[in-house]
């Protein structure tokens, strides 16, 4: 899977892969019972009880100055959260996400106050042969933040040909 992503600050670096468990915290929301993710170093996850290790390989491909970063996301596992918690803690949330990101996740100008995080793409075995890859548009909200800030919306770019694993049919 790969997902697209428009996020606050540009990462550093522009490509990279965020390893840092992910743990259940509770306590949050208007009323108090909502929960979130947390990511956490090493050394917190060995001693937070149900930290679980998340991946994430992400690439920058495209930015609006140091305001706005397209981002591309492949996760390697599949922690609930996972692409949102990793990128708020390096610093770069997700437009939008006022959950991991708080009011630095705000969009200025005319970009929806909506989360900008996209399933865009996956590839997989197909049961007859072959493979099956579907690609995703981009939802109305973020084909105009694309528009507004000058990044190709029909992007074909395979972000993430070194994580390509070599397809072999059983």
């Amino acid at each position: 899977k790969i997902y697209w992503a428009l996020t606050v600050g540009v990462p550093k670096p522009r490509q990279g892969t965020i390893t840092l468990a992910l743990a259940k915290e509770s306590g949050f929301g208007r009323h108090g019972r909502d929960e979130r993710m947390t990511a956490l170093d090493e050394g917190e996850a060995d001693a937070t009880e149900g930290a679980k290790t998340a991946t994430t390989h992400y690439i920058v491909m495209g930015a609006a100055a140091d305001k706005y970063a397209f981002v591309a996301l492949k996760p390697v596992t599949g922690r609930t959260h996972q692409l949102r918690a990793h990128l708020a803690a390096i610093g770069t949330p997700i437009v939008g996400d006022f959950k991991y990101g708080g009011t630095a996740a705000k969009g200025t100008g005319e970009l929806e106050d909506r989360l900008h995080l996209h399933a865009r793409s996956i590839d997989i075995a197909h049961p007859s042969q072959g493979r099956l890859r579907i690609t995703a548009p981009l939802p109305p909200h973020m084909m105009k933040a694309w528009e507004l800030l000058g990044f190709d919306i029909d992007d074909r770019r395979n972000p993430f040909p070194q994580h390509d694993k070599p397809r072999t049919r059983r």
